[in-house]
């Protein structure tokens, strides 16, 4: 059985005007511009394209009673007794930043002050899969002209207000399955519901409803660790997991960028190689005549011939 270390790694507090509130409704309205661009540039093109098997439109969710409980689109299939509800998570306050990581809701605080099951482990919650999103937009400005600097918090903060679903330029999509994330998660490193839940409420507990971030290693365990929000009024508890094992577990994996007249494929399936995982690229060789896509590391004695949507 795994174990957790009982250490606590503090995380100096980045600052800003919204300590210790709720950031749902911030969050909520970054999150429906995020979805307006999925819509445009991703769901409306799944039939077309035949992007993903069998599938033949979409329904999306406005109403925020459905999306809390964990449906934020509807796909449907041409089996009428199919559909799968998809629930969009985005990293969105780490836009343009090459976050390596996404961090999954265990428990958080309810309005009475209690913690409760986050929609991770929430098994009253009827999402099929997680649509887990990495963001990337173009440079905005404040009021007086001056380009926002998304390391500073209150700038990143009127980013995301500012922006438009126009204003994004590419979005990495991990296409997850719940129950999959979850099999792997027990099978594989011994975290089951209850395991995450009784880990998650101790470290709460421990850090006493601190106003600061604090993030607990899992012992013998380098793909995730747990996270502690406490300046938000929810003070939830994350498992924070490594984007390398998100990307084996996924179903599949898009990066879309904007359609246009120029851009008519603007959905791409990324190939990693088997060997390493490392992303496909193109390569230059000696001359003209060598440039091929492959393998960034071609070349150092590995086998990197063999290629998948996901690596391994």
């Amino acid at each position: 059985m795994l174990t957790v270390k009982w250490t606590v790694l503090h995380i100096k507090n980045l600052g800003g005007n919204n300590m210790c509130e709720s950031n749902r409704k911030f969050d909520m309205e970054g999150e429906r511009k995020v979805k307006k661009f999925l819509i445009e540039h991703f769901y409306k093109k799944i039939d077309p394209q035949q992007i993903l098997e069998g599938c033949c439109g979409y329904s999306a969710v406005w109403k925020k009673e459905r999306q809390f409980e964990g449906k934020d689109t509807i796909l449907r299939f041409t089996d009428p007794r199919k559909h799968i509800y998809i629930d969009e998570k985005c990293a969105l306050t780490y836009i343009n930043k090459d976050l390596r990581t996404f961090a999954f809701e265990i428990i958080q605080k309810n309005k009475k002050g209690e913690y409760q099951d986050g929609w991770l482990i929430d098994d009253e919650k009827a999402t099929d899969y997680y649509a887990v999103c990495w963001l990337e937009g173009r440079p905005l400005c404040d009021e007086d002209g001056r380009e926002l600097n998304l390391e500073d918090k209150t700038d990143m903060y009127k980013y995301i207000k500012k922006m438009k679903p126009s204003d994004l330029t590419r979005v990495e999509m991990f296409l997850i399955e719940k129950r999959r994330l979850l099999s792997v998660l027990e099978s594989e490193y011994s975290l089951t519901t209850v395991t995450l839940r009784d880990a998650a409420n101790s470290f709460a507990a421990e850090m006493q409803e601190r106003k600061d971030k604090q993030v607990k290693p899992i012992l013998n365990n380098d793909k995730m660790f747990y996270y502690y929000t406490g300046t938000l009024a929810e003070q939830p508890v994350n498992l924070v997991i490594k984007r390398s094992l998100l990307k084996k577990i996924a179903k599949d994996i898009f990066i879309i960028t904007p359609y246009n007249d120029d851009n008519p494929d603007n959905i791409e399936r990324p190939l990693y190689c088997k060997t390493c995982g490392e992303k496909l690229v193109f390569r230059n060789g000696i001359n003209n005549y060598d440039d091929f896509y492959g393998c960034p590391y071609f070349g150092d004695g590995r086998d990197h011939s063999k290629y998948s949507i996901n690596d391994h």
